[in-house]
């Protein structure tokens, strides 16, 4: 007669933004690392990194995001546990990480034709996920391993430091502030020279709050730096043209 294998229970589920695969061929249950099993090339780190997007997710997101990321998040897990089942050959448990159900996948070969995910991958790039009230969460990873880009389709790459546009934008403000701080001076110093030189003092003092605040802004920065440029510019004039 033939005897019947019994298999262990095998449950996928994250814990502290690490991914854990909880054995019960014992009591009480066993927390395995997916690192010390012997899975295929890259499952391990694919575990590990859904499990840290898992985490980022419960810590941050608002329930209108949640309820949006969170079936996309859910799906990208179904599918890492449905290759550790069919790595280790089992059926494997896996426990949702925000509703807690649990749902048995077995060893099937579905989607095995498409071969294993790459384990290089290039620069890490951020997948931006928005909530239909603007509201939105970041995720860092490969962007096919978090997000299905069929579910979240044309992801906007983040454009590049327009350089030239800034640059001219810069210069132009510099030139403006400078001129208009040394003929301020020039103006003033017909009367007084003291008088002329407060009013650059006036002048630069009351500039500088703004340029702090706008050095941060895009597009604005570009105004921010140009001007501070060009109080340094008349400043350096100053000298020259009182002298």
């Amino acid at each position: 007669m033939f005897q019947e294998r019994v298999e262990v229970n095998v449950e996928l589920r994250t814990r502290d933004a690490r991914a854990v695969v909880v054995r019960h061929d014992a009591e009480p249950a066993r927390e395995v690392d997916p690192a010390e099993l012997p899975l295929d090339s890259g499952l391990p780190e694919a575990l590990h990194e859904w499990a840290r997007v898992v985490a980022a997710v419960s810590r941050n997101a608002d329930t209108a995001s949640l309820a949006q990321v969170g079936p996309l998040v859910s799906r990208r897990g179904h599918q890492l546990a449905a290759r550790l089942a069919r790595s280790m050959d089992r059926v494997v448990d896996y426990v949702d990480p925000f509703t807690g159900d649990i749902a048995p996948v077995e060893p099937s070969a579905e989607r095995a034709e498409q071969g294993p995910e790459p384990v290089a991958q290039p620069r890490v790039r951020a997948v931006r996920a928005e909530s239909e009230a603007g509201a939105g969460i970041t995720f860092y990873g490969r962007p096919p391993a978090l997000v299905d880009e069929e579910t979240v389709p044309n992801v906007p790459r983040p454009a590049g430091t327009p350089w030239a546009t800034g640059l001219t934008v810069a210069g132009a403000a510099a030139l403006l502030v400078a001129l208009m701080l040394l003929a301020l001076t020039v103006t003033l110093a017909d009367a007084s020279l003291l008088l002329a030189i407060g009013a650059a003092i006036v002048l630069t003092a009351g500039m500088s709050p703004s340029i702090w605040l706008l050095r941060r802004v895009l597009i604005w920065r570009w105004v921010a730096f140009g001007a501070c440029a060009g109080l340094a510019a008349g400043w350096l004039g100053l000298p020259f043209v009182l002298g």
